[in-house]
């Protein structure tokens, strides 16, 4: 039936869920439509499918006739009266009370069938209206942009076009037909909370005999990092950091987070003038690799240092440089991904396992809940003894304390790695092996060496020669002339106010070096500056590997 009324002959209203007659699709379309989302439930009467919205059927048999949620929610509005509940015979139709408004309601009803233009087989002008006020509501549009995103299209549409010229005409059209909306103050009754916390050096020197470690509530999203929504909930002072001994700190903090979530706290809301009982959560942390440490009691040095793959982290000591490398990322590519089949360019083996499970919170508390600490600071010789009793390989030093909360265990995400200290990390190690910075630099004689070792990048192997290494250049080696390039270029930039520090002021052109850039700089750097800055310099797969 649909199909042989369409006005266009390939494509009907889709009545998908989704869709909700909103706009034109093809058969098929429409067919895939329906199965995957189901049909509109309150779309009963097929009206945009040719069959008749009123029955041609005697005044006594209208009592037979189903109508269109659409039709009943019109005619509610036009014809409504005192004595809706008298109606004896549960008949959902409410009978005009004047001529004058049945005819009112029936032209509005074939208004909603009127094409957008004569020629145009795509849009009824209530669905263009519906379509383009949903992209107001979606990106956000003011009332004064929408009537000017108005006024261009009607100038892209011909002259008999039906589009309303302006926001004001659009909701008072939607306002007809019930479709408005109303604006309802709705203040928060549940806080979402994130928990950040990292040590710090109070007094601005490189001296590390004094720490301090602030532990702030701040609200997600965009909100968060306005200073009015953060809340300084503990400052930890010592001339020592905490370690693992930070829960007996938090333990005041973890009372007050129970008493959030089990009863709440009375608030005053100063726009409604009303008190209410407010709630809270606490989603997740959010640290630094080190601090992530002391929170969760999980070490992120070793052979299991990854918190993901915990037990199934690929890690390989490297004898020269004497430290754990992990190789394993190419697990978390898909299946064909073609870097898995590259051995000698990483540890010289293809890659056929896929990416590990990540354990849960009980998974997790299942294996720390035995675990027994005792907390204080231990004297040398203790600490000694101490390690020698350690027989377990497990990773986990402690049960994390915010394990006490009754619904730690089951959120999915508890902990947040500080993308700005890891990336400032990597960009770090970048400049300074590009640079050659002495104490920077990854690529020295151990880094060759440990290649040779492990039998990949043949091309990268030192050369003795009388006793001494030659170490080959690398793809990613600048030349001297290409090094002062590239800090000059850093040097000479100027940048507007706010958008970082005077990272020029950081450059020692002569000696090729880049020191005293802040966190923030470094990530200005990795995401925007290097490109530019290295354009030229760098061979491709170097630039790709970087960018």
């Amino acid at each position: 039936m649909a199909q042989a009324n369409a006005g266009n002959p390939d494509k009907i209203m889709c009545h998908c869920r989704h869709c909700l007659n909103a706009c034109y699709q093809h058969f098929d379309i429409v067919f895939a439509h329906v199965v995957m989302f189901g049909i509109e439930p309150t779309y009963k009467t097929w009206v945009f499918h040719g069959e008749s919205p009123m029955s041609q059927q005697d005044e006594g048999d209208r009592d037979d006739v189903e109508m269109t949620e659409a039709c009943r929610m019109y005619r509610n509005v036009y014809f409504s009266s005192d004595d809706d509940g008298d109606n004896d015979d549960g008949n959902d139709i409410i009978e005009p009370t004047n001529e004058g408004r049945e005819t009112e309601f029936k032209i509005f009803l074939e208004d909603t069938k009127r094409h957008l233009y004569p020629s145009c087989t795509k849009y009824t002008r209530i669905s263009a209206i519906i379509a383009l006020y949903k992209h107001k509501t979606a990106y956000n549009l003011s009332d004064t942009g929408f009537s000017a995103l108005l006024k261009i299209v009607d100038d892209m549409l011909p002259d008999d076009n039906t589009l309303p010229l302006s926001f004001y005409e659009t909701k008072k059209l939607l306002k007809t037909f019930d479709l408005g909306y109303e604006k309802i103050h709705a203040y928060p009754k549940n806080l979402r909370l994130g928990l950040s916390s990292d040590g710090f050096n109070p007094f601005g020197d490189l001296s590390s005999r004094y720490s301090c470690w602030p532990v702030m509530y701040n609200l997600p999203e965009l909100s968060c990092m306005s200073k009015e929504n953060m809340i300084l909930t503990l400052l930890i002072p010592g001339p020592k950091q905490q370690g693992n001994d930070i829960d007996v700190y938090l333990q005041p903090l973890i009372e007050d987070l129970k008493e959030l979530w089990d009863k709440g706290v009375e608030v005053y809301d100063a726009h409604s003038k009303m008190r209410f009982n407010l709630k809270a959560v606490l989603m997740w942390t959010m640290n630094d690799l080190p601090a992530f440490s002391n929170l969760s009691g999980y070490g992120t040095k070793g052979k299991t240092a990854c918190p993901t793959c915990d037990a199934d982290t690929c890690s390989q000591w490297l004898i020269h440089c004497k430290k754990h490398v992990y190789l394993g990322h190419r697990r978390f590519l898909s299946y064909n991904h073609p870097f898995r089949r590259k051995k000698r360019w990483l540890n010289g083996n293809e890659e056929r396992r896929g990416k590990p499970k990540i354990l849960s919170g009980t998974d997790i508390l299942r294996v720390v809940k035995n675990i027994k600490k005792e907390w204080g600071k231990y004297k040398k010789q203790d600490k000694k003894r101490k390690k020698c009793e350690k027989t377990s390989d497990c990773p986990w030093k402690k049960k994390f304390i915010f394990f006490e909360l009754p619904y730690w265990e089951v959120l999915l995400l508890r902990h947040n790695l500080d993308v700005m200290h890891i990336e400032k990390n990597v960009c770090e190690s970048i400049i300074g092996t590009l640079l050659d910075m002495k104490g920077k630099s990854k690529d020295g004689l151990n880094s060759h060496l440990d290649l040779q070792e492990m039998c990949i990048r043949d091309e990268l192997h030192p050369i003795k020669r009388d006793n001494k290494f030659y170490l080959p250049a690398g793809p990613h080696t600048l030349l001297k002339m290409e090094k002062r390039r590239f800090c000059e270029r850093l040097q000479q930039l100027k940048l507007p106010d706010g958008y970082s520090s005077n990272i020029g002021k950081c450059v020692l052109i002569d000696e090729c070096k880049i020191l005293g850039l802040k966190s923030h700089d470094y990530h200005v750097l990795m995401q925007q500056l290097l490109p530019v800055a290295l354009r030229g310099s760098l061979q491709k797969g170097s630039r790709n590997a970087i960018f």
